[in-house]
């Protein structure tokens, strides 16, 4: 075990507290890809520990692996109702969140609850206006609880699509509840849930539930949840000239010393960071040095006490998940989910 991600089960729980006391309306859980790579069971099993009622997952595979561990929760599946998942969505009490006009016509064979997704201009998932159209004239036996859609810059909350979006669906949303009177809403991810000016009945935050920022132009408001470890396996020394790692894409400019550390691009530490990365190390920053490998990486540890056996940050209170996702020439969203599963998982719940 050279790979450790710690992660902070009250600080999942503040991250809900926190988006539920300044929206003051309901706040779901999306935890699919489990959860982000950090675990469904147990983000549900903290989650529904402060209130969460409804959550959101990618597919039917996820929500039947939930189902089996809590009863009472409402899961929404997001891929929506397929003839090879039909069945197990009936089976296992998940309601799809239907984004084409097939997918209505296939779910309107019976009357179980569902979510209506339109598309507000994202031009991804959802109802188009003719597709609504129709599935409000023709499509009677359909019992939507939820009616969703996704803001696609909400992590720019001054941009003018933003109010666009809200506009479209307002006017949609009008007009489906005339048929639906019962119909709740849902458009607000993480940052449209912070921004805390969009209306709707249901947030349904993600990312900052797991501690990543839900902005790109402000500081974070959320606790951080995960903290990565990795091991030194090895410190060694090399003379100035001398390259080092695949394809020697790194000379030594000086004599250098050198900590081999116990985590590459299988653990999720992506190759990206080559050359550019950097780590905390007693007290240190520490550039990573050549290539990221499968199983390994370099640092740069000249100069700090370091030695084998000792564990340095590669995510935590001094590495920040933007920090490195930012480094990575990602989002916070991508390097959580890579985190591979050799990764230890040590759960951690400093406020019990």
């Amino acid at each position: 075990m050279t790979c450790v991600l710690e992660i902070d089960l009250s600080a999942i729980r503040a991250n809900y507290q926190y988006l539920s006391r300044v929206t003051g309306k309901r706040i779901a859980g999306v935890v699919k890809a489990d959860a982000y790579g950090l675990g469904a069971v147990e983000a549900v099993s903290e989650l529904v520990k402060v209130g969460c009622k409804e959550f959101f997952v990618a597919n039917a595979k996820e929500g039947k692996a939930l189902r089996s561990k809590f009863d009472e929760i409402i899961l929404y599946v997001l891929e929506g109702a397929l003839e090879s998942t039909y069945d197990n969505l009936l089976e296992y009490d998940l309601r799809p969140v239907l984004n084409t006009l097939a997918q209505c016509k296939l779910w309107s064979r019976q009357s179980a609850p569902c979510a209506i997704h339109v598309d507000s201009g994202m031009e991804r998932l959802g109802l188009n206006e003719e597709e609504m159209n129709q599935m409000l004239c023709d499509l009677e036996q359909l019992n939507p609880q939820l009616l969703i859609s996704h803001l696609a810059r909400a992590d720019e909350p001054d941009h003018r699509f933003n109010q666009l979006q809200i506009e479209r669906f307002d006017l949609i949303s009008q007009r489906v509840s005339d048929r639906y009177p019962e119909v709740e809403t849902s458009l607000t991810n993480s940052a449209g849930v912070v921004h805390q000016d969009y209306v709707d009945d249901l947030g349904r935050p993600g990312i900052a539930l797991y501690g990543g920022n839900p902005f790109s132009d402000r500081s974070n408001p959320m606790s951080p949840v995960v903290k990565l470890l990795a091991q030194v396996l090895q410190v060694r020394r090399v003379g100035q000239g001398v390259p080092v790692g695949y394809g020697g894409t790194f000379v030594a400019n000086r004599d250098s010393v050198l900590a081999i550390i116990g985590a590459g691009y299988a653990d999720g530490i992506s190759r990206s960071l080559s050359n550019k990365g950097r780590a905390f190390v007693s007290g240190s920053y520490c550039p990573i040095v050549g290539r990221v490998s499968m199983d390994t990486l370099h640092l740069d540890v000249t100069g700090v006490d370091i030695e084998e056996g000792d564990w340095v940050e590669l995510i935590g209170p001094n590495m920040s998940l933007d920090e490195v996702a930012l480094q990575s020439e990602t989002i916070s969203y991508e390097v959580l989910t890579n985190l591979g599963r050799r990764c230890s998982r040590v759960y951690l719940d400093p406020a019990s």
